[in-house]
């Protein structure tokens, strides 16, 4: 990669459109090519790609901010630093379902009501959240729908919109479970 095409970060801190552009066209396709070895696809990429761009835009606008590696580098670790959240994440969700299925109730699926829990976590999210997470998990509303109540311009930000969301409500039930935990500790 010729290093005289990447941008300084002095265009990014002025939110020159060009440099963030130049930006995509030179380090997405290793962004792209990190998140496929790693278990992904090319949306997921992109998804760590545009969080990987506001996290460079939050921190360029620092005065203090400045690189020590060169700007792909950092980009690159960031989306890294993203991807793998994400698996652990994802990791962390697998298994706690496959937990969950032990104390699954003995009705069928169509009867199967969320529990008191899964509700009082989801009370304690942001209304945007709560609104967003009953239309998808509990009303079973398309994508598309909510594309258009929400104003969002596409598939990509619906999906951010939603995964920052069950990341909120696993927060949230993850120091629940914990303070549960401690608190049965001492019995």
């Amino acid at each position: 990669m010729n290093t005289a095409a990447i941008p300084t970060v002095d265009r990014l801190r002025i939110q020159d459109r060009a440099a963030y552009e130049l930006l995509y066209r030179l380090v997405m396709p290793s962004v792209v090519r990190l998140v496929r070895r790693n278990g992904g696809n090319v949306a997921d990429a992109e998804d760590v790609f545009q969080e990987t761009l506001m996290v460079l835009f939050e921190k360029v606008q620092r005065p203090d901010f400045r690189l020590t590696a060169s700007l792909k580098t950092y980009l690159i670790t960031i989306a890294r630093n993203i991807w793998l959240n994400r698996l652990r994440a994802r990791r962390t969700l697998l298994l706690n379902n496959l937990a969950d299925c032990d104390n699954l109730p003995d009705q069928p699926a169509d009867e199967f009501t969320p529990t008191n829990a899964v509700l009082r976590w989801l009370d304690q999210a942001t209304p945007f959240c709560r609104a967003l997470l009953r239309a998808v998990f509990f009303d079973n509303e398309p994508m598309e729908t909510l594309l258009a109540r929400m104003g969002w311009k596409n598939k990509h930000t619906a999906a951010n919109q939603k995964y920052k969301c069950v990341q909120q409500v696993k927060r949230v039930a993850v120091g629940t479970n914990r303070a549960h935990f401690f608190s049965r500790s001492g019995d």
